[in-house]
């Protein structure tokens, strides 16, 4: 076993999906026409033709291309995530589409020499450390020690000198806090005077007027206006949609905002608030009425050759 050493090799991986081809062999499968799906799903059937073909020059965008994907899976009973990965993956998005993997080698006893010897330079290392951080430690307790006897040895200064380092504090009284005003050092030359010293509520007096104006003098913090906070309810536009058929549908607002990014079903009326103007995209503009605030609004000038809107409302 010195000197054998065993590699396992990646078996052959799995092509992707081709979710094209899948839809295809399963409607073939259940004898159904691309004209009952186009009937069902309100397509044309050219859209239908280019999804089993997996021809994208003549389909658009890709939220259309997954929506008609999920739309013609459910139809056929299908995995739908599974479709709209597969065309992730056969078409540039992150999802990840085949796993490798790597050569297993099994350590020999020839690898084994050189790596023993790196783990006993990071012993050396590591015991190096050790000893410079032990030898730091007791030197500074040694002279921590030293200043301590220097300090213990020190004669005691007599009272006078004592009395010539003291000093004198006040506490303020403003608007029924205590202010702590800074202790004030009495001089040398003014200590040793015999003199009969005032009493510490004469310098608190002198004080207290500073204190008060800097109290007084301090400006009110802004409040931020509501209007910054939020956007009042009379700017928000109200949009209705009624389908009568399925239809993909993406809205965003004024404010990039994402209003409606889904599927509509036949038959539902949903409502969405936002900022104008608004950009709108419908895969099936037929299938669906929009009002705004209430308003029927005609967009069938915007609908290309495909069935599909797209347009700005509210410049």
């Amino acid at each position: 076993m010195d000197k054998e050493q065993i590699e396992q090799e990646s078996g052959p991986v799995a092509p992707p999906l081709q979710w094209g081809k899948k839809l295809r062999e399963v409607r073939e499968e259940r004898g159904v026409s691309l004209r009952e799906i186009a009937t069902e799903l309100h397509l044309d059937v050219a859209i239908l033709e280019a999804l089993e073909s997996e021809d994208l020059d003549k389909l658009p965008g890709a939220s259309f291309v997954k929506g008609y994907l999920r739309s013609y899976a459910r139809l056929l009973d299908l995995p739908a995530d599974e479709l709209v990965q597969a065309y992730d993956c056969a078409h540039g998005d992150d999802a990840p589409c085949l796993h490798r993997i790597g050569k297993v080698q099994q350590m020999t006893s020839k690898d084994a020499g050189p790596r023993y010897a790196t783990w006993g330079v990071v012993a050396v290392v590591v015991i190096s450390v050790l000893v410079w951080w032990s030898s730091k430690i007791l030197s500074n307790g040694v002279s921590e020690r030293d200043s301590a006897d220097v300090n213990a040895s020190a004669p005691a200064l007599p009272p006078a000198k004592q009395d010539a380092a003291a000093s004198v504090e006040a506490d303020v009284e403003v608007d029924g806090e205590s202010v702590s005003v800074a202790p004030l050092l009495v001089p040398q030359q003014q200590r040793s005077a015999s003199v009969t010293p005032k009493p510490a509520a004469e310098p608190a007096e002198k004080v207290a007027p500073a204190v008060s104006e800097a109290v007084a003098s301090a400006p009110p913090k802004p409040s931020a206006p509501a209007s910054e906070v939020t956007v009042a309810d009379a700017d928000l536009s109200v949009l209705t949609l009624d389908f009568s058929e399925d239809v993909w549908v993406e809205i965003t607002d004024g404010r990039g905002k994402r209003l409606f990014f889904d599927l509509g079903r036949k038959g539902q009326v949903r409502e969405v608030k936002g900022v104008k103007p608004f950009k709108i995209l419908f895969g099936n503009a037929p299938g669906v009425t929009l009002k705004v605030d209430g308003n029927v609004f005609d967009h069938s000038s915007y609908q290309r050759r495909n069935g599909s809107a797209k347009f700005k409302l509210g410049d």
